[in-house]
């Protein structure tokens, strides 16, 4: 886990992720480097690239990064994986589907195949599962995030003593 800032970069993702809100939270990111970052995500997805820069941007800031999520779909759910702690609320969500956009198929089962390598690396859940949750169009609730680890907390909530195995 990365340390504490000497202070803390608040940062909102709260509507369409598109180049604009990209550049927004990679600017302010870069721009407080000895800052740690609280970002709040409330969003239904949006562009892949622009989605991946936010994910880069986090992934690779210095300090420790909090992700306060009431729902991360499509592109949110990369998001907060880039975080060192995820904080889902208990009425919130995460919503994993196939990237859809104006793509060949090829390129869209390549962009699927990244999106769930580049998840699985910053949890436990292995990249098959995550990349079948996709094409099932899977609404992972609070409790369900908490136990297998795609979140580090739920307020409310107990975490699992017993942490839940892939196989």
């Amino acid at each position: 886990m990365r340390p504490e800032g000497i202070g803390v970069l608040q940062l909102t993702v709260d509507r369409e992720i598109d180049a604009e809100l990209a550049d927004t939270v990679s600017r302010y990111s870069a721009s407080c480097p000895a800052h740690s970052i609280e970002i709040a995500v409330d969003t239904e997805g949006g562009d892949w690239a622009s989605s991946l820069a936010i994910f880069s941007s986090l992934k690779n800031h210095g300090r420790r990064v909090t992700a306060r999520i009431q729902r991360a779909s499509s592109g949110g759910a990369l998001i907060i994986m880039a975080a060192d702690v995820r904080i889902l609320d208990p009425s919130g969500h995460i919503f994993l589907h196939m990237p859809s956009g104006p793509y060949p198929a090829a390129a869209l089962d390549e962009i699927a195949d990244k999106k769930a390598m580049l998840m699985a690396a910053r949890c436990r859940v292995p990249a098959d599962r995550i990349r079948r949750w996709m094409t099932q169009n899977t609404t992972i609730r609070a409790e369900r995030a908490l136990q297998i680890g795609l979140v580090d907390e739920v307020p409310g909530r107990t975490k699992p003593k017993q942490r839940t195995v892939f196989l």
